[in-house]
């Protein structure tokens, strides 16, 4: 189900210079990589809906495993447009990057070292700014 890592999205953005696609993304067919986003939406849903009136004894854990999964659903839609631009709409996942990445930094912070964040953060920015362009381009 979890087909990518944020390295190949990160390698697709540094090899905007020549605009190849990692060679796993591109041989992967956008119907696989669709399958994997609606799986793991099912997932989330799910846990969703079995966490709603729960309390966790590590409240934050909760909100790091939803992240975890939106991170993951968010990469494989990425993907998707990398393997066939306009099968979702990029400006969307620019949007809902832009959105996890906010959501994101106050979990991360609670958690982690404020000086790990912005390498994280920076990659996210640059996959948005890359899908923008990529829509734009195409309209």
């Amino acid at each position: 189900m979890d087909l990518f890592n944020w390295a190949w999205l990160e390698q697709w953005v540094d090899s905007s210079k020549n605009g190849t696609v990692p060679e796993l993304i591109a041989k992967t067919p956008v119907a696989d990589i669709l399958s994997a986003v609606r799986k793991q939406t099912a997932i989330l849903d799910e846990i969703l809906r079995l966490t709603a009136n729960r309390t966790a004894a590590d409240p934050m854990m909760l909100d790091e495993m939803v992240l975890g999964i939106r991170g993951s659903i968010l990469m494989h839609k990425t993907a998707a447009v990398m393997v066939q631009p306009g099968v979702l709409s990029e400006y969307e996942i620019a949007d809902e990057l832009r959105r996890f990445e906010s959501q994101l930094t106050e979990v991360w912070h609670k958690r982690n070292k404020p000086s790990e964040y912005y390498r994280v953060r920076e990659a996210m920015m640059k996959i948005a700014e890359k899908l923008d362009a990529q829509e734009k381009a195409r309209s």
